[in-house]
């Protein structure tokens, strides 16, 4: 087996018919610094279906001191297809990386990275990879999201929504850790020196946090300073939670009384 010197091409073509196949070539170096077995230092990268308009990635590690150095990147989706993006022919490599570069929003464009999604959206492949027997991913253009035998067909528009969440999401809980960095290093620097100039702060409440939190399948086991916690805050807030939700704290009166009752009975 001929092993290419890091002067060589890093990538190979090869051309039958309608199909490109593209193979990442490891170095010989990387194989030495490499702890694995590896039998054959050529894999397969991508394959382009001119015919069907298909594009399939088949992302690796090519990290050499990992222990999965040149084996799937994921461990149960070892493919993923863009179906309907007007792929073009790959005469040469740079015309390959002109098509890397084309692909979607969230897609790792270099291959020297052994390509597939970016790390933000790693949670995608995360939840398709437990649907059993699943080892495809499709992003099409032009077929809704379903499963279709071995692999999972995700709507372009779907997926876009879905990355779109995830930035949104990230961007969310980047302020929250930066507002939280800022009032720890005020309480732990200037509170304990004066606290009347600089008294303490506390991350400030956010409108219907607590309907979210009750929302998304709250525990009924909830600990006890959270139980003080919630008969501090309606304490706090009685005479405005008694004229707006007056039938609703009447009748949370009525449930305690009972309660209450009942206890006195045993």
């Amino acid at each position: 087996m001929s092993i290419p010197n890091q002067d060589e091409e890093r990538l190979i073509l090869k051309n039958k018919k309608n199909t490109i196949t593209i193979y990442f070539q490891a170095f010989q170096n990387e194989l030495e610094k490499s702890k694995n077995d590896i039998q054959d230092s050529k894999k397969q990268l991508a394959v382009i279906n001119l015919k069907s308009d298909k594009f399939e990635i088949f992302p690796i590690v090519t990290f050499p001191d990992h222990v999965d150095y040149l084996e799937a990147k994921y461990s149960n989706i070892k493919s993923i297809t863009l179906d309907g993006f007007n792929i073009n022919k790959a005469k040469t490599i740079e015309d390959f990386e002109d098509i890397l570069n084309d692909m979607p929003t969230g897609f790792i464009k270099n291959y020297e990275y052994g390509l597939g999604l970016q790390k933000d959206y790693r949670f995608i492949i995360d939840t398709i990879s437990k649907i059993n027997n699943i080892t495809n991913l499709v992003i099409s253009k032009s077929l809704n999201t379903q499963i279709k035998d071995s692999s999972f067909i995700l709507n372009y528009s779907d997926y876009e929504k879905i990355r779109k969440g995830i930035n949104a999401i990230t961007r969310k809980y980047q302020q929250d850790i930066l507002n939280d960095k800022i009032i720890y290093s005020h309480n732990s620097l200037l509170y304990p020196i004066n606290p009347d100039v600089y008294p303490e702060k506390f991350r400030p409440y956010k409108k219907d946090t607590i309907f979210k939190m009750v929302s998304n399948n709250f525990e009924k086991d909830i600990s006890q300073k959270d139980r003080k916690s919630i008969v501090k805050l309606i304490r706090q807030n009685k005479t405005t939670i008694y004229q707006n939700e007056k039938e609703e704290i009447l009748n949370f009166i009525n449930e305690i009384e009972l309660i209450n009752y009942n206890g006195l009975k045993i």
